[in-house]
Parts: structure tokens; C-alpha cells; sequence
């Protein structure tokens, strides 16, 4: 599972070593891009990092890639990690929009976050390209992802007040049109749990 196609100018750790300011800072990392690719990125700019998801074989495929990072394998509703523990929570392509239990894993991250700490969530824009190509490959009969946005963004400053959101466009770079099916069968087949 590797991105290596997905924001070659970095723009999106531009983005979250500004508003992260991670040097000196226990930050814990979520979410499937985020712990196989992204962990590793940031270990260069924030020690210690942590990692944590609910598939087992995925963080046992990591903790064989990097001893440097702790890697857990927990569900982000019930983390097990003492009160305030990180000062950054990082949420990359989580998909927390979606869950059921969105109030629970806020709280989760509220409970597990520094009182002066810094919660960001990246989440998909229902305009954006990717998008469009995963609706295009395996139509819905209507896009969700806005509502369930507004539904996570209700839930944040219920929990947290003050909110701040913003726009960041990347892309991805494909060699050829092989490269990009690969790319997106393994999105739709893994992340999406559908047939490609």
C-alpha cells in the first residue's frame, strides 16, 4: 500500500508542519494513509511519533518497517492511552466522516489530546478529482460526503468551540494509465470494501 504518486510537490506536510509545529511535540497519527505512509514522512520533522489503528496486520506489516515509531493496533474509540498524552492528533483519510460513532471518537481524542493541543482532521472534499474518479469507478446514486462533513464539523465544535477549516488542492502523478487503475483497484477494493 504504498502513495508514492499522491502530492510530489508535499504540500500537504507543508500544510501540517505549519499548523502541527510538530518539533518537540508527542503527535499521534490515525488512519490507514496516515500510519503506513505519513508516520513515516514526520518521523523526520517530530520525535516521538505514535500510530495507532484498528488492523492488526497493518500495524504488524509497520512495526517490521520502522522501530522508531510506536505502532498500536486500537480502535480510535477506545484508545487505552492516558489522559492528555499528545500534544498533535493527526487524522489523515480516516473516513471519520462516515463513522457511526463520531461523537465517541472525538470525545476519544479530546480525552487523549493536551489542553493547548492540536486536533487536525484531513478529510476528502466531495469536489475533488479523487472523488470524482472513486464515484465514476463504483457509481453511488448520491454523494454522501458533504452532509456527513457537516455532520463531523457539528460534532468538533460541540466538543472542541472553536473550529477552523480549510481548502488544500494536491494531485497525484501517474506514469501511465496501469499505474492509475492499480492505484485506484487497490483504493476501491481495500479502503472501500467493494469489487473493482
Amino acid at each position: 500500500y504504498s502513495i508514492k504518486e499522491y502530492d510530489p510537490e508535499n504540500k500537504e506536510l507543508s500544510k501540517i508542519l505549519k499548523l502541527a509545529k510538530p518539533e518537540n511535540k508527542d503527535i499521534l497519527i490515525t488512519g490507514t494513509y496516515g500510519v503506513l505512509h505519513f508516520s513515516f514522512k514526520l518521523l523526520k520533522y517530530a520525535k516521538p511519533v505514535t500510530a495507532i489503528h484498528q488492523n492488526k496486520k497493518l500495524i504488524s506489516y509497520c512495526r517490521k518497517k520502522s522501530k522508531k515509531i510506536k505502532f498500536f493496533a486500537k480502535p480510535l474509540s477506545k484508545t487505552g492511552f492516558p489522559k492528555e498524552s499528545f500534544d498533535v492528533v493527526i487524522s489523515l483519510w480516516a473516513g471519520l466522516h462516515y463513522e457511526k460513532n463520531k461523537r465517541k471518537i472525538i470525545r476519544e481524542m479530546k480525552r487523549i489530546l493536551k489542553t493547548k493541543g492540536t486536533l487536525l482532521i484531513e478529510e476528502a472534499d466531495e469536489t475533488s478529482e479523487f472523488v470524482r474518479i472513486l464515484d465514476y469507478i463504483s457509481p453511488k446514486k448520491k454523494s454522501r460526503i458533504k452532509k456527513k462533513r457537516e455532520e463531523l464539523k457539528q460534532v468538533l465544535e460541540k466538543e472542541f468551540g472553536n473550529v477552523k477549516e480549510s481548502k488544500l488542492s494536491t494531485w497525484y502523478h501517474f506514469k501511465n494509465k496501469s499505474q492509475a487503475k492499480k492505484y485506484f483497484e487497490k483504493e476501491i477494493v481495500f479502503e472501500e470494501k467493494k469489487r473493482f
